[in-house]
């Protein structure tokens, strides 16, 4: 994908008072197959800064490590409310990101602290493989394995509180009806 990002991932309602909410991965503009060439400029970084992995940043090899790291950092920003990093339109500071991975906080408990530390691992050979993040994701929120690549995950979201933003256009509609 190479530009996975918060407002990347689409939340759709459950389908019933029962269900649960779904992300679903949106605009692939800038993904590519792994080993096809880029069809950009040389020395040109697609992407977020914010979210880029720092081989994205070296302008190093695009494998799908890169997506991993961005997912991590998608993740702890979901589970904190703040970004593992502060939004950046420096260079310099995305730059420094090459040798200092995200804080991440204690609190979130061991398992996720494990999980989020290896997903936004400085070297991409030391992240774990998009199945291993799957399984354990899924571990992690009690969802059932299938054994087989997902296609559309479901992770449980706690229900939006009355402050909170509205994740659907269907549902800023519906609070615009209800506050006229």
């Amino acid at each position: 994908h190479r530009d996975i990002k918060p407002s990347n991932v689409l939340l759709t309602p459950p389908l019933d008072t029962n269900g649960r909410w779904s992300a679903k991965l949106a605009d692939f503009g800038i993904a590519c197959a792994i080993d096809m060439s880029r069809v950009t400029t040389p020395g040109i970084v697609l992407g977020t800064l914010t979210y880029m992995a720092p081989e994205q940043l070296r302008n190093g090899d695009i494998r799908p490590a890169v997506d991993v790291y961005a997912l991590g950092l998608v993740l702890l920003e979901a589970l904190t409310g703040k970004p593992g990093f502060a939004p950046t339109l420096s260079v310099e500071s995305a730059l420094a990101r090459l040798h200092i991975a995200p804080e991440i906080p204690a609190e979130l408990g061991s398992e996720w602290v494990g999980l989020l530390t290896a997903m936004t691992a400085i070297e991409p050979e030391a992240r774990p493989h998009a199945l291993e993040v799957e399984g354990e994701l899924r571990r992690l929120v009690d969802l059932p394995s299938t054994g087989e690549v997902a296609t559309d995950v479901t992770v449980p979201l706690p229900a939006p509180t009355a402050g909170a933003l509205p994740r659907t256009r269907a549902e800023a509609r519906a609070r615009r009806r209800v506050a006229s």
